[in-house]
């Protein structure tokens, strides 16, 4: 009993320890995020324990909220589909504008894994969204962009929170 108490004291917070029927140790993380569903994983070692813990405080860090695993295998072309055919239905008013805007990153973003698609690479598109020119032959306002952005940014916060579905 003295060892595990011993083995506790030097564990982070977010670690404990289990041990079961047969005697065998268990390093069980938890890791939290305000806004994002918590990630729990069990290792046999207090090394891998700890190294996966770092990792998710790094990604955290790095503004890595999704399920890497998930988010890599996913594209956002998927997200895009189950975006318009699950939660665009409880939108009609903006339905048919925030469509066209998920069509637009669809062409542009949509081969990418969601886990590739980073701040840069949408900036290199909003820049090619304010370069562009409509059907009009008008260029697009920064207010027209900025919806464009912000069809997108919501697309990612219902992937992201697991609302719909969009990443499962």
């Amino acid at each position: 009993m003295k060892q595990l108490e011993a083995i506790k004291k030097r564990l982070p917070p977010r670690i404990d320890i289990r041990i079961s029927s047969k005697n065998i140790l268990t390093f069980r993380v938890r890791f939290r995020k305000k806004g994002y569903p918590d990630q729990v994983q069990t290792f046999p070692d207090e090394k891998l324990a700890k190294r996966w813990l770092a990792e998710q405080e790094r990604n955290a860090l790095l503004g890595i909220h999704f399920s890497q695993v998930r988010a890599s295998e996913h594209t956002l072309s998927e997200a895009i589909d189950r975006y318009i055919a699950e939660e665009l239905p409880r939108k009609p008013r903006n339905a048919q504008n925030v469509e066209h805007h998920l069509k637009w990153f669809r062409e542009e973003l949509g081969d990418y894994a969601l886990s590739a698609i980073r701040p840069s690479l949408i900036n290199e598109k909003r820049v090619i969204l304010e370069q562009g020119v409509m059907k009009t032959g008008e260029k697009r306002s920064p207010t027209t962009v900025r919806h464009y952005l912000i069809s997108l940014s919501h697309l990612f916060t219902i992937a992201v929170r697991g609302i719909g579905s969009l990443c499962t």
